[in-house]
Parts: C-alpha cells; sequence; structure tokens
C-alpha cells in the first residue's frame, strides 16, 4: 500500500489480522505494491544566486513541486559571485530547499586562469562545509546533515561519493558524482598551477583526469582502499550497484559530448566507461542549454572486422566526432529500454543566460564542431530555441533496473519549451476508462493506447474481482463498491509483454463509506444565490441555502436557515436512516458528493475533545485519548473578497470519524485536491468570514491529490492519492495512482458497526 507525503513519500503496510496489527514504514520513497519503490528528485547545473534573479525564480518552481522532489542534485557552478559563497549562497538555497547534494564547476574551485574574474569563488570548500553544526551545503536526505554513508568505504562528499537510494530498506537506485577536470579541486592548486597556460589535469594541478591509466589519478585527501585510481573507483561503484539491479545516475558537471559550445573536457575514458557500463543516466551541467541524448552504448557488433562502437572518437581539438554505431535508440518513441544504454541530459540551465545549440559558431576554438555534435541528441534547447527559458529537471524513479521499474523525466522551464521522456521495458499501455468515478452496477468503458513494441498487440484485462477480458476496448460491471486493480497485460507481435496496474475506486473512497459521491463543482454547491449577514458590512455577502444544490432540508424562503439536517454534524455513519441508498434523502437528493481540484488554505486545529458525540454514543476515546478536528478552507478560485465567498468552503475532518479510525489523513496548506465528503449546513457560524458567510460546510470523508486539471506543462509525475485512517492506532493507508505503478490486487476494509462500546473493538481485514 502506498502513502504519499507532500515533500517525500512514506510508505506504511497494514496487514490486518484480528488483534495483529503490522506497520512497515519506509520513509521517504514510496511503496508501489509488493516491493516496489519510488521517488523523485530534481537535478540542474549553473545555479547561480538563489535570492535573485533566474536562478530564485527557478527555486521558487522547484520548491512549489507537488510532489516536491526528495532531494535536488546541484551539478557545479554554484555561485557566480565570489563574494557571495559557502554558507550564505547554501543558507540562502537550504532555506527554501533543504536536500541538496552538490558537486563542483570550475566556478567553484577557481579552475580559471584570469584570477581578477569576481565570477570564480575559488573556494570550494566553503561549499562542502560540515556537520554538525551544518555550514556550507553537507550532504542532506530527509533534512538531516550528514556524512555520506559510502565515506566508511572510501569517498568524499562533494567531489567524488555516492549514496543509495532510499537510504533506509532495499535501495533502487544509486548516485554516484564526480569531478572529472576540476582543477584544484581539493584546494592545493594556487595561482601558479591555476595560470600556468600549459597546465595538465594531473595531481599536479589537483585535477582528476579519471584515466585508466594514471595510478597516480588519486584524492590525496582520503583514504581509498582497494580502489586504486579515480576510474577503478568509478567501475568499482558502478558493478557493485548493477549487481543489486539498482539504477545507475552518474552526475558531473563538465561534458564530453555536446551540441552548445564545450569540448571533450572530461576525457573519453570515463565517458566510455560510463557507456560500456551502460549507467542509466548521466547528468551534467556546464553548457548554459538542455541537451537531451539519445541512447547511447559501446557494442561489440562487428562490421569488417571493427566493432560499430569501440568508444567516442575525439578530433584533434579534443572535440567529439559523431559516431552513428553508438547509437542504440534515436529516442523518437519517447522512451528508451532498460539496461540498453546511457541517456546523456546536459541541463545547465537553472539561473544563468542560455547558450546557443547546433550553432555552427557557437565555439570560435572549434567552428562548426559542436553542431556537428547534434546528431548525439534527441532534443535540444537553447538560446537560439523557440519558447527557451531557465529551468531544471526532475526524474521520478520506480521499482529496481531489473525487474520492470522505469525512470520518467520531466522538464520545467519557464517557457513554453518542454521536454519528457521514460526509461522503462515496451509495450507501454495508458489505461483510461468511462465514466471518470463509476458506481457499483454502471457499466465502464475500458479503453488503452500503446506505445512501443512491434504492433499489432494483443491485450488480455483482469478487473480486480475476478472477471476478465480481452482485446483494447473491454467493458465491465462492478458488483459492489470498493477498490479494484485493474490490470491489463500488453503483447507485441514480437512477443514483448508488459503489464500494467491500475487501481479503481468504485463508489467512495473511503472503504468505510459505502456511497457512490455524485460529482459536481463549488460554484454548483454553493448556487449563485447570495444574502447579506451583517447589514452594517456590504462585504458579509455568502451563499444562500435557497440557492444552493444540495438541499437536503427542502426547499426554504430566500435567508432561511435549515434547523433540522437529516444527520448529526459529527455522525460517524450519515447514510443510515433516514438517508437511503445511494446516500441521498429519500427524495433522491443527493448528501455524498465529490468535488476536484480544490486548494487547501487557513488550515487549522481545532475543537478539540475525550469523548465522542452523542450521536455515537457518548463513549470516552479509546484508550482516553485527545483527538482534534481539522478545519481548512477549500478554494476553486481565489477572486477578490467578497466574490471569493462563492468561491470557498468551510472544510472539516472531524474529530469522531478520526477517534473511530475512518477519517482521511489532513491535507497540507496549499495543495490541490480532489475531495469528497458529505454536505451540511451549520447556522451557527453564517456571520463570519471564515465560514464565508454561509451555512454550507463540507465535512471530508477522503480526499487524493488532485490530478483535474493538470497543470502546463503536463508532468509525468502527477497522481492521485486516496487518504485515509484506519484503526485507533492512527495508521495512515495511502493508495496512490501514480507514475504509472502498480498496487494491490484489491483492498477491502470491513469495518464492525457494532455499538459503540467502550473499547470499540474494530476488525479489518486488507
Amino acid at each position: 500500500m502506498l502513502i504519499l507525503r507532500s515533500r517525500v513519500f512514506l510508505f506504511s503496510v497494514l496487514a490486518v489480522l484480528p488483534l495483529i496489527l503490522s506497520a512497515f514504514t519506509t520513509s521517504p520513497a514510496t511503496a508501489q505494491g509488493a516491493g516496489e519503490i519510488s521517488f523523485v528528485f530534481a537535478a540542474s547545473g549553473d545555479l547561480n544566486s538563489p535570492i535573485k534573479g533566474a536562478g530564485s525564480d527557478s527555486l521558487r518552481s522547484l520548491k512549489s513541486l507537488n510532489p516536491t522532489p526528495d532531494f535536488f542534485l546541484g551539478l557545479g557552478d554554484l555561485s557566480y559571485n565570489a563574494s557571495y559563497t559557502g554558507t550564505k549562497w547554501c543558507s540562502d538555497f537550504k532555506n527554501q530547499f533543504s536536500n541538496i547534494e552538490i558537486i563542483p564547476g570550475y566556478h567553484d574551485t577557481g579552475d580559471d586562469a584570469n584570477l581578477s574574474d569576481t565570477s570564480a569563488t575559488r573556494n570550494y570548500q566553503k561549499f562542502i562545509g560540515s556537520t554538525p553544526p551544518p555550514t556550507g551545503c553537507p550532504y542532506t536526505i530527509d533534512g538531516v546533515s550528514s556524512l555520506p554513508p559510502c565515506e566508511r568505504f572510501g569517498c568524499d562528499y562533494g567531489r567524488e561519493y555516492y549514496f543509495d537510494y532510499p537510504p533506509t530498506g532495499v535501495p533502487i537506485a544509486r548516485f554516484v558524482m564526480l569531478s572529472p577536470d576540476i582543477y584544484n579541486i581539493t584546494g592545493r592548486c594556487f595561482a601558479k598551477c591555476i595560470t600556468n597556460s600549459t597546465k595538465q589535469c594531473d595531481s599536479f594541478s589537483d585535477c582528476w583526469n579519471y584515466r585508466q591509466s594514471d595510478l597516480k589519478d588519486k584524492d590525496y585527501t582520503y583514504n581509498y582502499t582497494n580502489f586504486g585510481n579515480h576510474y577503478n573507483w568509478t567501475q568499482t561503484v558502478i558493478e557493485n550497484a548493477h549487481e543489486n539491479d539498482e539504477w545507475v545516475i552518474v552526475g558531473v558537471h563538465k561534458l564530453c559530448i555536446s551540441a552548445g559550445s564545450e569540448n571533450c573536457e572530461i576525457g573519453t575514458d570515463l565517458l566510455n566507461l560510463l557507456l560500456r557500463e551502460k549507467v542509466d543516466l548521466m547528468l551534467s551541467g556546464d553548457d548554459h542549454a538542455y541537451e537531451r541524448s539519445k541512447q547511447l552504448s559501446l557494442n561489440s557488433t562487428f562490421v569488417n572486422g571493427q566493432p560499430i562502437c569501440d568508444g567516442v572518437p575525439l578530433n584533434l581539438n579534443t572535440w567529439a566526432v559523431y559516431n552513428p554505431g553508438c547509437v542504440v535508440d534515436d529516442g523518437s518513441k519517447g522512451f528508451y529500454l532498460p539496461e540498453a544504454g546511457t541517456v546523456i541530459v546536459i541541463t545547465g540551465t537553472f539561473g544563468r543566460p542560455l547558450y546557443s545549440v547546433n550553432d555552427t559558431f557557437s565555439n570560435a576554438d572549434c567552428v562548426g564542431c559542436n553542431a556537428a555534435e547534434a546528431p548525439y541528441f534527441a532534443k535540444l534547447m537553447g538560446q537560439n530555441t523557440p519558447g527557451n527559458s531557465n529551468g531544471f529537471v526532475t526524474y521520478g524513479v520506480t521499482g529496481k533496473r531489473g525487474n520492470e521499474g522505469r525512470i520518467d523525466v520531466q522538464t520545467h522551464f519557464a517557457g513554453s519549451f518542454q521536454d519528457a521522456f521514460s526509461i522503462t521495458p515496451p509495450p507501454v499501455s495508458t489505461v483510461k476508462w468511462s465514466p471518470d468515478n463509476p458506481s457499483a452496477g454502471n457499466m465502464v468503458f475500458f479503453s488503452t493506447s500503446t506505445a512501443g513494441g512491434v504492433p499489432p498487440y494483443l491485450y488480455n484485462w483482469s478487473f480486480g474481482d475476478g472477471a476478465t477480458a480481452t482485446g483494447p476496448t473491454p467493458t465491465h460491471v462492478y458488483a459492489s463498491i470498493g477498490y479494484f486493480k485493474v490490470i491489463v497485460t500488453t503483447t507485441d507481435s514480437a512477443g514483448n509483454s508488459r503489464t500494467k496496474g491500475q487501481l479503481l475506486g468504485i463508489g467512495s473512497w473511503n472503504p468505510a463509506v459505502p456511497c457512490s459521491p455524485t460529482l459536481s463543482t463549488l460554484e454548483e454547491m454553493l448556487g449563485s444565490v447570495t444574502v447579506r449577514r451583517v447589514s452594517s458590512n456590504p462585504n458579509s455577502t455568502g451563499a444562500d441555502y435557497s440557492g444552493g444544490s444540495f438541499q437536503l432540508e427542502g426547499h426554504l424562503t430566500y435567508g432561511a436557515n435549515p434547523s433540522l439536517w437529516p444527520f448529526s454534524k459529527r455522525q460517524l455513519y450519515p447514510f443510515s436512516a433516514p438517508l437511503s441508498s445511494p446516500c441521498s434523502t429519500p427524495t433522491g437528493i443527493p448528501a455524498f458528493i465529490e468535488i476536484n481540484s480544490l486548494t487547501v488554505s487557513s488550515l487549522a486545529v481545532s475543537d478539540c475533545g475525550i469523548r465522542f458525540d452523542s450521536s455515537n454514543g457518548g463513549d470516552s476515546f479509546p484508550n482516553g485519548q485527545t483527538f482534534c478536528s481539522t478545519t481548512f478552507s477549500l478554494a476553486s478560485s481565489t477572486p477578490p473578497c467578497p466574490a471569493c465567498y462563492m468561491h470557498r468552503i468551510y472544510a472539516v475532518i472531524d474529530r469522531d470519524w478520526k477517534a473511530e479510525g475512518i477519517a482521511p489523513a489532513s491535507p497540507e496548506q496549499g495543495q490541490t485536491i480532489d475531495v469528497q465528503g458529505f454536505v451540511y449546513w451549520n447556522p451557527q457560524w453564517v456571520e463570519q468570514p471564515w465560514h464565508s458567510y454561509t451555512g454550507w460546510e463540507l465535512h471530508v470523508t477522503a480526499w487524493r491529490i488532485s490530478t483535474t486539471p493538470i497543470p502546463a506543462p503536463a508532468s509525468l509525475f502527477s497522481g492521485n492519492g486516496l487518504w485515509y485512517v484506519l484503526g485507533a492506532l492512527g495508521i495512515t493507508v495511502v493508495l496512490v495512482s501514480a507514475y504509472g505503478t502498480r498496487f494491490p490486487t484489491r483492498i477491502k476494509t470491513f469495518v464492525s458497526r457494532s455499538k459503540l462500546a467502550a473499547h470499540r473493538r474494530r476488525q479489518f481485514s486488507c
């Protein structure tokens, strides 16, 4: 089962037997069914200032993502101001986004012969900092700064290190952070060797070249036992990860292939090693552009006695030369096969003006050389690209590399240019159904579209209730409400198959509420009839009961307040008499509704107590605990007030529902969510602005992260989470449909509705 947090992903598995509860939590990743984990990270280089200009804009965009990435890889050239560095720069960045891991660019270490250049900070140690107490940008995961675990085996945080993620439990990805061709990398090289026009990347210049044959190419400040030089360290770290079926993501600053303006600064030894090892992603900055490569790999296929690609060649000026034999997938389908090769993503776009791409005159040292490398790339964005702008890239990693896992990649640029791709096994099918919120007894129409593989395709369906079907457009009728895992297995003409599961909720998202919701909007619920609540205040206009669409007490005259609502405010099971199935009045007016795409604000905790309401038996809460209601405002839009009061509603997650163990978790301020709940009229607060000058309330029974509408640019990481709480222990269970992930076969919850006795014993099966 899945639990989604706003910043990071949290996972709880609830195995329920009578009197036995077993909960396992891995944080921050999300568990995707049995043994499958998912998380999101972001990356970019060339960051610039985090408090002004394009760098500040990108940082605001980063922290506003929902879900917020679990961490950010700063791919070098952090600050471009010699007087704004180290702890000051890092604290300004981390105050807005804490989990940043860094490597250096040449601006950060002083790799610049011009000693008067104020953009070179020349003291990278200030960025690395220390912990505790934290200074600079130390290794930080889940908001906790520490040394990376690899320090025990030989690594150097901020320069050459690796970490596995998630940090607890079974990791699914290894991040290998390297610093090739960065002079003065440890601070041992001073002006004399920096300004030397004949300097070489070697130990004298405090520069790591990652050449296989250079046995002196070591980090002399650290003990790298049993690894030899940097090349061997890198190879060992990658191969160890592959032995465990981990994805391998390599981060560097400088480049080898480039359609922007750079030559092969990191050298072909390192690049060819990464291609030979088929690391999944190589991420870098340096070029102020976005460049997504085709999938590249060395191979042993021979033509006329020679391998098609035994390495990326260089010309005499050390620019890479295009070798079409190194391309294993041109990326035109929008996805690449796992374990087939390496995709290079250059993103030096966070905070500096962009370079041109595929430009013959981008570098006078080798005219036309970078443009000649453009065929290595599937997508390019630079200064000369329509819709270009600054930003960064997010990566959603799901499951292990060798176990039908996937990586979904999405750009987040401020302009209209965007790119998205995946590393995933084909064929890839997308499942849809209609209606969007089917009820028990409704005919549900399923469809699928498929990318990749060899058409035509065969489809085999399982609907989660024992029924099956074949073909691309089956139909099915569910006899009961609940959650059902819809599984489709797609087989192409070459015999390749891929199974995808998606959770479908029939009726209520909360298993304790056997209702089918009526889909509505906030404006439809409130109606358009306004009434002034305070005669002396012309702005105190809110929704009148007479204009609402869900008048459960029947039609009343303008300005009248209902006095006998069909159920109590705190009632645990308001769908009992006098309401009739499906949760409507005897006259057919729905009491249970669903509204999508509402934004949470004014989140608060209130109305605490130690006993159930009299409508629920009046007994003490379990174990003598105190429970409080969560209140918040839900808004569909934010026009100036008083017009605002007709576009928002007071919402409650009730304390009795929490004590009974059937309430949803509380949302977070600023989240945009879809909600289900019971319509209620509370006449007590109609004269209060925080109650929008109306009696309408929504008593929320479940919510999910909204995907309606999906904000532009559309993100591969949009998903939804179905939230509810099981049991008096408050174990949170979330069912998330995100990133094309898989789910438990079927989730059923049986809530014992016996009399609310003192101990309130319940039975759940899951």
